[in-house]
């Protein structure tokens, strides 16, 4: 958000100098070929700085998605079946599989989410895809553990090309107030962006696939020895090139320079 409202106060501030100062007396079209001036020295200021950031990520970080050549689910043509997604979500949330990353992955989504401390007392006991609270009602990925002794639950309903529906997620909610062992329930709400925000009654967290990106694999980078770290990486690097639509392998002189900016610095934690 810091990066938005950077941009937004610069914009403004390039909209007052150019139509709203008194002291110039420019014409329409001269006001305008000096803004076109002025985006465009930016922008050529942006792609020096992705150049740098991208030489830079090539030797602290090779193994980046963004430097990836090859899309996990494109390899299998679902690039963008949900169901497909949360399968592998449930798959690196899951201490018991043999990826390399114990719980770390699902903590490091929880952060995000939570106000409590996310040490070792807190723990992952279940992650399952496709979990049938009912006959109508399946939720997408089911992570469950306990924290001193109380119970908490995490679920992941994603939407890629299906309709957002705020019906469906109300529904979920219902059904899950009978489920009272969980002392926390976190609910997620994973599409492609979050411009477009639906209304539930009740509170649920929407996130992108961007930030989904930005957080496994902040965290991912600290275990480099995981046997899943490749894996994660190529999948990654297909939410990246097939749900976002990046242009990827990223090179010199990218057509969007400002999300290559934005991404290193959230992962470098910036």
């Amino acid at each position: 958000m810091k990066h938005h409202i950077n941009f937004l106060n610069d914009l403004d501030s390039l909209y007052q100098k150019l139509f709203h100062d008194s002291n110039n007396h420019q014409s329409l079209d001269a006001k305008l070929a000096r803004a076109q001036v002025i985006c465009e020295s930016a922008r050529q200021h942006c792609m020096r700085m992705a150049d740098e950031n991208i030489r830079n990520l090539k030797k602290i970080d090779p193994n980046n998605p963004m430097l990836g050549k090859v899309a996990m689910l494109e390899s299998f043509g679902l690039s963008r079946k949900e169901t497909a997604h949360t399968a592998f979500l449930s798959w690196v949330f899951n201490p018991r599989c043999h990826h390399g990353f114990n719980d770390n992955l699902a903590k490091a989504l929880l952060r995000n989410f939570i106000q409590v401390d996310i040490d070792d007392e807190f723990s992952v006991d279940t992650s399952i895809s496709e979990y049938y609270l009912s006959d109508e009602c399946r939720i997408d990925v089911w992570v469950s553990g306990k924290h001193n002794g109380s119970n908490w639950l995490l679920i992941i309903e994603a939407k890629i090309d299906a309709k957002q529906n705020s019906e469906q997620l109300t529904k979920y909610s219902n059904h899950l107030r009978v489920k009272d062992e969980f002392e926390h329930v976190i609910k997620v709400f994973l599409t492609p962006n979050t411009n477009e925000l639906i209304k539930c009654d009740e509170h649920w967290h929407h996130i992108s696939f961007y930030s989904l990106y930005c957080i496994l694999w902040k965290e991912a980078r600290k275990h480099n020895e995981a046997e899943g770290l490749i894996l994660l990486k190529h999948y990654l690097h297909g939410v990246l090139k097939n749900v976002l639509n990046w242009n990827l392998p990223i090179s010199s002189n990218p057509k969007n320079p400002y999300n290559i900016i934005k991404s290193l610095q959230i992962i470098e934690g910036e």
